[in-house]
């Protein structure tokens, strides 16, 4: 069977969603509404035609750039990753849905294991993942996910050049580094874009071992 390709109107919806919920989660969305209905307020209680004009095209401008801005700041949107922490349960692990909704993952019997799913867009022909944490904790790749990517475990890093998978999953596993006497039990987890640093997904960590 061959590999499923991320369609163009995947792509544009998986853009378009995570541009929306960017600008609308910021100060950005309010800034850019208030200037267009302010400046279009105001100029209606003006009777130069001129002066009118001014203002609603300051109305539009401001707008304009809070888009813009909020596309720089909240890059890159072409891509979703979703992860479901899992909870051990006898001597298996099973996926822990009530975790991922708190975003939350268990460190049990040394290890806390982590599914985590990727879709790319097709606007989008590189990648790069950091997989960050806290200093009482590590984190591991159990295997690279494609043959196209590439696996830097030193630097916790997962990138690829010139993408041609843009669906695939990947297990990583986050180990404490010390016994909870000395390193705690609360430690966090990061999924970071490479390139900008934004945060794509975050969980807090609570070592449960004993």
């Amino acid at each position: 069977m061959g590999r499923r390709q991320v369609s163009y109107i995947e792509s544009i919806n998986l853009f378009l969603r995570n541009y929306v919920s960017h600008y609308t989660g910021t100060n950005l969305a309010f800034i850019g509404t208030l200037c267009l209905t302010g400046f279009g307020t105001i100029s209606g209680l003006t009777l130069e035609p001129w002066l009118q004009d001014l203002l609603r095209v300051i109305g539009v401008v401001g707008f304009v750039i809070s888009l813009v801005y909020a596309f720089f700041d909240g890059r890159p949107f072409g891509i979703d990753i979703s992860c479901t922490p899992t909870h051990l349960v006898g001597e298996e692990r099973n996926p822990d849905m009530m975790a991922e909704n708190r975003g939350l993952a268990l460190i049990q019997d040394g290890e806390s294991v982590i599914h985590g799913r990727v879709k790319i867009s097709r606007f989008s022909n590189s990648f790069g993942l950091v997989f960050d944490t806290a200093d009482g904790v590590s984190s591991e790749l159990r295997m690279t996910p494609k043959s196209e990517q590439e696996y830097a475990p030193d630097e916790s890093r997962l990138s690829c050049s010139d993408v041609s998978e843009r669906e695939f999953q990947f297990v990583l596993e986050v180990f404490p580094k010390w016994q909870v006497e000395s390193g705690g039990r609360y430690h966090w987890l990061e999924i970071q874009d490479e390139d900008t640093g934004k945060v794509l997904t975050e969980y807090q960590i609570i070592d449960v071992s004993r």
